[in-house]
C-alpha cells in the first residue's frame, strides 16, 4: 500500500469513528444509517430505469423514436 493510500486509509477509519460516535450519541446507528442511504439510491435507481423503458415504449408507441437502419449491400 502505498503512503497516500494509507494516509487515506487511516483519514476514512477516522472519519468512520467520528461518525459512529456522532451517531452513537442520538441514539442512532450510523452504519445502519449507510445502508438505508445506499437502499434509497438502489431504490431510485430501479425506478429511473423504469421510467427511462416507460418513456421508451411510449415513443416508440407514437413513433417518434427512429429505428436504427440496417447496413445492406
Amino acid at each position: 500500500m502505498s503512503e497516500l493510500d494509507s494516509h487515506v486509509a487511516e483519514r476514512y477509519s477516522e472519519f468512520v469513528a467520528h461518525m459512529t460516535r456522532e451517531f452513537e450519541r442520538d441514539g442512532k446507528d450510523f452504519l445502519a444509517y449507510l445502508l438505508s442511504l445506499a437502499q434509497l439510491e438502489i431504490e431510485n435507481a430501479y425506478e429511473l430505469g423504469r421510467s427511462h423503458k416507460g418513456m421508451e415504449s411510449r415513443k416508440r408507441a407514437s413513433g417518434s423514436v427512429s429505428m436504427p437502419h440496417s447496413d445492406k449491400k
